[in-house]
């Protein structure tokens, strides 16, 4: 597999290869919608996006503070900070180490962000600051919940 590189030289391979399955996903689903079967796969196709185990919810809203990251984990939410300016977002981006249980349910991400709409703050779990490809994923689907006010 060819890697992609970015502007400034760095890998986006991973970010390429989740954006595709989600494409092949939203496919999926669009012809599941329109009535037509689509093309079945042994695993669930949305197996890879969810995040109903890890991290598991907790009791309450726990926050990091940006300089307590490593120093990868700032790098990549240095990115998301990026990313959600470049979507033209108006929201406060925050680090969580735990966030209560969701309410949106059938929502794939509903554990790894949490938005307050009153504070305009988006909480993104911690454990998503692991690859930047996972921070992508999740901040942009997030961010369109957030666009969408859903």
């Amino acid at each position: 597999r060819a890697k992609v590189q970015a502007v400034g030289g760095g890998d986006v391979s991973e970010l390429k290869l989740k954006l595709d399955r989600i494409e092949d996903l939203v496919n999926r689903l669009s012809i599941a919608k329109a009535g037509n079967s689509a093309p079945s796969t042994s695993a669930s196709p949305t197996r890879d996006y969810q995040d109903a185990g890890d991290p598991r919810p907790g009791d309450r809203l726990v926050s990091v503070q940006k300089a307590d990251l490593s120093p990868g984990k700032l790098a990549r939410f240095e990115f998301a900070e990026r990313l959600v300016s470049m979507l033209g977002v108006d929201l406060d981006l925050r680090i969580a180490e735990g966030l209560p249980e969701s309410a949106l349910r059938g929502n794939a991400f509903r554990n790894s962000y949490a938005y307050d709409p009153s504070q305009k703050a988006l909480h993104l779990h911690l454990k998503r600051l692991g690859s930047f490809g996972d921070v992508a994923l999740v901040l942009l689907h997030a961010v369109s919940h957030v666009k969408a006010n859903a």
